[in-house]
């Protein structure tokens, strides 16, 4: 992942951060994708605002624990466009052996309703969406 950020962003300083131990400092976007329920939610999201500079943007595409009416009703929604999303953008069947998991996989702890709740309370504007994947979008600009 590394390698291919590096390439699709050529001429940008994009640093990967290991275990979110950045250096101090000022970063014009931090991103995240699936990996924010890896991490203590409440410690990230303060890290975030202390290490986005003013106007700087915290993009997350995140996974959640069903928990709500709302909730199971989303996954079942996604549980149904899944296939058809894949079929789309693989319609010929893979061959062979699955190949191996190159990244740690964990369920999420929080719901939905946890992680707008806190990033409500320590990001100021921030706003989430429900996405199809079973996932969720969370977006703050700092002033």
């Amino acid at each position: 992942m590394r390698a291919a950020t590096a390439e699709r962003c050529a001429g940008l300083d994009v640093r990967v951060i290991d275990g979110f131990d950045a250096a101090a400092g000022s970063y014009d976007v931090i991103t995240m994708i699936a990996s924010l329920h890896h991490l203590d939610l409440d410690a990230t999201l303060r890290r975030c605002h202390e290490l986005l500079a003013p106007g700087g943007r915290l993009l997350v595409a995140g996974l959640v624990r069903p928990e709500s009416a709302r909730d199971y009703a989303w996954f079942a929604i996604c549980a149904a466009t899944n296939p058809v999303i894949g079929f789309a953008k693989h319609p010929r069947p893979c061959r062979g052996p699955a190949p191996a998991v190159l990244f740690p996989v964990r369920d999420p702890d929080e719901s939905y309703a946890q992680i707008r709740q806190t990033a409500r309370g320590l990001l100021p504007g921030a706003r989430m969406h429900r996405r199809l994947g079973f996932r969720y979008t969370l977006e703050w600009h700092r002033p």
